[in-house]
């Protein structure tokens, strides 16, 4: 019973803290961002309050290999200093006049938006590109490539020791197709002056000499 009321009063404060936090820079980027839509101070909540959390996750018990395990927690500790950034930046901006707020805090805030935002993102990519499945079907890919390129050196050898034939083969066939449009000319003759009969005299008169030089380069 008391680990288990230990337990809840443990997940309520954490859950407070984030809750806490989450408001604090939520303040900060709707006043970084006063022209943007209400919704987009809560998606920067994903790069930092609920980043932190998603990174730890992630490296409890997503991570698989070194990297992605070493990835996930270097992001988590990096998304926890940006929520840092953020919950000083808003309590030391947002109109206090206990203390003085320092000079340039505001505009290492505002970089802060966009390098955090633009880091869990890399992230992100860097994370699929780790993932086990993938590294192995990258590195099938390589091998094949390498079997590719080396297939074509070897096609050049191959193809000058068999070029001989190949050549032949392919004169062969030039030679029988050009016999055979040679002895289609007679036929193609006969039929010419069966049409050329059954014309009018006029149609006749105006190709015949057209078709007659035709013929002629035909047969030569």
């Amino acid at each position: 019973m008391q680990k288990t009321i230990a337990k809840g009063l443990f997940y309520a404060v954490a859950t407070i803290l984030i809750l806490w936090t989450g408001s604090l820079t939520y303040a900060f980027v709707a006043t970084a961002l006063p022209q943007a839509h209400w919704l987009v101070p809560l998606f920067a909540l994903v790069v930092f309050d609920i980043g932190t959390l998603a990174w730890l996750k992630a490296y409890l018990d997503l991570a698989e290999g070194n990297g992605q395990r070493a990835l996930a927690l270097v992001i988590c500790i990096f998304d926890f200093l940006g929520v840092g950034l953020m919950v000083l930046a808003e309590i030391l901006l947002g109109g206090q006049d206990l203390v003085s707020a320092p000079p340039a805090l505001g505009e290492y805030a505002i970089w802060g938006i966009a390098i955090w935002t633009v880091a869990n993102v890399g992230a992100v990519i860097i994370w699929h590109l780790m993932a086990p499945d993938t590294r192995r079907k990258m590195a099938l890919r390589a091998e094949m490539d390498l079997v590719f390129d080396e297939a074509l050196q070897k096609l050049s050898t191959k193809r000058a020791n068999v070029s001989g034939q190949l050549s032949d083969q392919l004169s062969d066939g030039m030679l029988v197709q050009l016999m055979a449009e040679l002895t289609v000319e007679p036929q193609q003759l006969d039929v010419a002056k069966t049409l050329r009969a059954a014309r009018p005299p006029s149609v006749v008169s105006d190709n015949h000499q057209e078709r007659e030089d035709f013929l002629a380069q035909g047969q030569g």
